[in-house]
């Protein structure tokens, strides 16, 4: 066992930690690494309920959203080791599946290739849960479900094989494959082979179950209370609830090779068909300035050259909870982090990069952004106001942009809504540009002083400072 982090690191972490919280209006926190089968480092911050102040454990279960898909892709390849499965063989062989001229195969589903795009199953069931519907579409059981994605065509951007889209109903299918083969409910296979194995007791999928749990969250959607989205049409894409501890017991059988404790679970071989690239990403890329070697295996992302080491990793959100589970196997290390809200998936999901790069004996700020792009705009975002407060506006944030909103009355100098379009997409420098009524480029700049107390923005002509 390594004890990679210092009395002093772990105050400027827990300092970082409790301020990225706050700018993304996180109650609660659950952070636990390990190195090889010892826990180095369980730390909770803030609460699992805002109302009753119960803290945040490293016990309370927590929805991991996405994170899921990794034990989906496990469960699959224990069916291929029993030889139940063949990964080329193609879906329609399992499951009635009628999408496309070309055979997708269970190969692409496990690693995204399948070339659909969202086709919105899975989450038109998130949000009938949640009470955030989206669209009058029903989904209300499997046929339902069944027919939504059967319908669909003619939606395929590309061949089987070429290109990632991220098709999360995939894991949905994936999820009927395995209750298919195995002749079980797809949550109880789950739990013979995958969760008691590897002694996770408490992880569920089910309402019952988790309900009954003194040590559980309280959701949290944008700061209103809500239940956690229980649906088994979403089980196998991202209806797992976990603890960040018991989760360490899955990355420690991940970075054994298949084997937990005395328990073989499943062959060297297939963990490394499981965590091998099977097709690039883009999705790091943008957020260090080191050249990335990344891309999809089977239900997990990976990094090849992270600081010169091999990062796996998956993520979750399940828009009342978010997740990140990462291992680096040449040092045996697993690190996961939960959070009681869909607004912490940035925090969640930065958190394991940051210790990741100091365990692997690097600075944090030169390898992997503490202030990724969404932290950069949350800072931005508010009341801002000119000299004695002639004009007024605000930036916000929407789908990903911003964008500056004068009130009323300075709608009468300003447009109403501008979008700020970034010089550099990693945000480097605070620069920005737009175009006015007239379509002539309009240069935006920030201005911030060190210690971020002051922000003022340039307007083309007109300077905000931030209130």
């Amino acid at each position: 066992m390594s004890n990679y982090f210092s009395n002093e690191f772990l105050s400027v972490f827990d300092g970082i930690v409790k301020e990225l919280m706050e700018m993304f209006k996180v109650p609660g926190i659950s952070v636990a690494v390990s190195n090889e089968s010892d826990i180095i480092l369980q730390k909770s911050y803030g609460y699992r309920d805002k109302k009753s102040k119960s803290p945040m454990t490293n016990d309370t279960l927590i929805g991991i959203g996405s994170a899921t898909k990794t034990f989906t892709a496990l469960a699959i390849m224990l069916l291929v080791q029993e030889g139940k499965i063949n990964l080329n063989d193609p879906v329609s062989k399992y499951v009635e599946f009628k999408i496309g001229d070309e055979e997708i195969t269970v190969h692409h589903l496990l690693s995204h290739s399948s070339g659909l795009p969202a086709l919105l199953g899975s989450y038109i069931a998130i949000t009938k849960a949640l009470g955030t519907e989206f669209t009058d579409i029903q989904i209300n059981n499997w046929d339902d479900w069944q027919d939504h994605i059967n319908n669909a065509t003619k939606e395929r951007c590309y061949p089987p094989g070429k290109k990632w889209i991220y098709f999360n109903d995939g894991y949905t299918i994936l999820q009927r494959i395995i209750e298919k083969v195995s002749k079980i409910k797809y949550e109880d296979f789950i739990q013979q082979e995958i969760l008691y194995p590897l002694e996770m007791k408490r992880s569920t999928f089910k309402r019952e179950i988790f309900e009954a749990d003194i040590d559980k969250m309280t959701a949290y959607l944008e700061g209103v209370e809500k239940s956690h989205p229980f649906s088994e049409l979403i089980h196998g894409s991202g209806g797992l609830l976990s603890s960040s501890l018991e989760v360490l017991h899955f990355l420690e059988l991940l970075n054994n090779n298949g084997k937990y404790k005395d328990k073989d679970i499943l062959s060297s071989e297939l963990i490394a068909k499981m965590t091998t690239i099977h097709i690039n990403t883009p999705i790091i890329q943008m957020m260090t300035d080191e050249p990335i070697i990344e891309g999809y295996g089977y239900g997990v992302f990976l990094i090849e050259n992270f600081c010169n080491t091999k990062l796996v990793f998956h993520s979750g959100n399940t828009s009342v909870s978010s997740s990140n589970m990462l291992f680096i196997p040449e040092k045996k290390v697993g690190i996961s982090t939960l959070t009681n809200s869909g607004t912490g998936e940035p925090v969640a999901y930065l958190i394991p990069f940051i210790l990741s790069a100091v365990i692997l004996g690097r600075n944090p700020e030169k390898v992997f952004f503490p202030k990724t792009i969404d932290m950069k705009y949350a800072s931005l975002v508010g009341n801002y106001e000119t000299y004695r407060g002639m004009l007024k506006g605000q930036i916000v944030r929407k789908e990903g942009m911003l964008y500056f909103e004068p009130d009323e009355k300075s709608q009468y100098v300003l447009p109403k809504s501008t979008p700020l379009i970034p010089y550099d997409e990693k945000l480097r420098e605070l620069r920005f540009y737009t175009f006015d009524r007239s379509m002539e480029k309009t240069n935006i700049e920030f201005f911030v002083n060190k210690d971020k107390s002051k922000i003022s923005v340039l307007i083309g002509r007109y300077l905000f400072h931030k209130k």
